[in-house]
């Protein structure tokens, strides 16, 4: 059904936004948000989340803001623990890209909630590096050190070496401190 083509169009943006083609992306974004015709549900969030993600990558936060908040609210009336996970941890990024440090610690307890929930590993991983970053920001050093530490091992857990390594060089640049 439409759910179905529009998460395919969900898919494609995503392929094309992690390629740097971000008005190819908004396209396929769009393009399965026309498809569902304004219908609530959860790929109707994640479309919306995503369009906020490409303007927040652009430059444009204040763009971001409505359409993540729109995004969280449609999946929020879904049974969906992970995809809220994860359009929290990314509504994150602006809170703390705007050093609204405390507003960011409370997305990402939300984000850790839905991602334990939903057994998702990598939302955890996500969660623990982003709010090392905020301890960092803070100067919190032991605070950080301990939240990369989790990330780092939750990483490995997950085999996502990539996040294992950014946990790792985010520690290694308390200590050169």
């Amino acid at each position: 059904g439409l759910p179905r083509l529009a998460g395919l169009h969900y898919k494609i943006g995503r392929a094309q936004e992690s390629k740097g083609k971000y008005k190819e992306a908004a396209q396929s974004f769009q393009q399965g948000l026309e498809l569902l015709q304004g219908a609530p549900g959860l790929e109707a969030g994640r479309l919306h989340v995503w369009q906020g993600f490409l303007a927040f990558r652009q430059g444009y936060p204040d763009l971001a803001l409505p359409l993540y908040d729109q995004g969280i609210r449609l999946i929020e009336q879904t049974d969906s623990p992970q995809a809220l996970a994860q359009a929290l941890n990314l509504r994150g990024l602006i809170h703390r890209r705007n050093g609204q440090h405390e507003a960011a610690l409370a997305t990402y307890a939300r984000s850790e909630t839905g991602s334990e929930a939903a057994a998702y590993l990598p939302g955890l991983v996500r969660v623990f590096n982003n709010r090392g970053i905020i301890y960092q920001d803070q100067g919190r050093w032991d605070v950080a050190l301990a939240a990369y530490q989790r990330g780092a091992e939750l990483a490995a857990r997950t085999g996502e070496a990539w996040w294992q390594a950014g946990a790792l060089v985010n520690q290694g640049e308390i200590y050169r401190r």
